[in-house]
């Protein structure tokens, strides 16, 4: 599943992230407007809130059920 958000992201997704179960059944990937140092303490604080693994997206990262990466949007 991809999510991308903008302005008022970061609110929307603790909306609807800590609903998602830890079984998910696909894989998660966030890509958020905003700086990267910003998207990781993003990924760390909803992780607090959910029950799936929310890290700070690497490119070339494997994509896995039951986890979600955050990634900031790039922008020139």
């Amino acid at each position: 599943m991809a999510i991308g958000t903008s302005t008022g992201g970061p609110n929307a997704l603790g909306e609807v992230i800590p609903h998602l179960p830890a079984d998910f059944p696909v894989p998660v990937v966030i890509v958020q407007h905003m700086p990267p140092l910003f998207t990781r303490l993003l990924a760390k604080h909803l992780s607090a809130r959910s029950a799936l693994l929310i890290e700070d997206g690497q490119a070339g990262a494997q994509l896995v059920p039951g986890r979600v990466g955050l990634r900031p949007a790039i922008t020139t």
